[in-house]
């Protein structure tokens, strides 16, 4: 529940978001033992963006190596990627530590697609790209594209192209594509004739802005 309010407060309450984040700042240090708490963590980290926090919850996380807290270290690493910082070593292990099985790797989408974006190593980007070949995830290419556009990504982009056009992924992967090679003649078409339908779209002035 508490995971739920400091994702949905900001939006619906904003003028209660402190008083929440207090409170779950307290609950979190008198150490309860809840299954929950890293769900809160993450959830906490990314309302407040505050390097205390992060720190609090990179804390929490060394004390207890061995919880289910995947989704906490997707969450840190998201946190990184927003505030434009370099990602916790201790971060970076937990999450290399936890997409290192290949079998298990595929449960962990949202901390793969968040390690690709903060830690473009050789390593993460290789398991990134054999998750976007294994599971054709257009939403891998285009972490992958943002990260290392070489091209290998960009033919992934376009090898899959009749997948994703006319999808809601089409302008993030149009951006990708033209952020990554500008003077692809056949992303800058389709990106007109987009642009011509969706003058209203949140992603317009966005791929506006890659096109001139």
């Amino acid at each position: 529940m508490l995971d739920s309010l400091l994702v949905s407060a900001p939006h619906f309450c904003p003028a209660l978001v402190e008083d929440i984040v207090e409170f779950c700042r307290l609950w979190i240090m008198s150490d309860p033992p809840h299954k929950q708490v890293s769900q809160v963590l993450g959830s906490m980290v990314l309302t407040t963006k505050s390097a205390s926090d992060a720190q609090l919850a990179i804390d929490w996380l060394k004390q207890h190596p061995e919880t289910s807290a995947d989704f906490l270290v997707s969450k840190l690493l998201e946190l990184a990627i927003l505030t434009s910082t370099s990602p916790d070593e201790y971060v970076i292990l937990q999450a290399k530590t936890r997409l290192g099985d290949e079998a298990k790797r595929g449960k962990f989408t949202d901390l793969l697609f968040n390690a690709v974006r903060a830690i473009p190593d050789e390593q993460i980007i290789g398991w990134g790209k054999q998750y976007a070949v294994a599971s054709r995830s257009h939403r891998m290419v285009v972490a992958l594209l943002e990260s290392v556009p070489d091209n290998e990504s960009i033919a992934m982009a376009m090898n899959s192209w009749k997948e994703w056009i006319y999808s809601p992924i089409e302008p993030d992967m149009l951006r990708a594509i033209l952020t990554a090679d500008p003077s692809n003649k056949k992303a800058r078409r389709r990106a007109m004739y987009w642009m011509s339908r969706n003058r209203k779209h949140h992603c317009y002035k966005s791929i506006s802005q890659v096109l001139n």
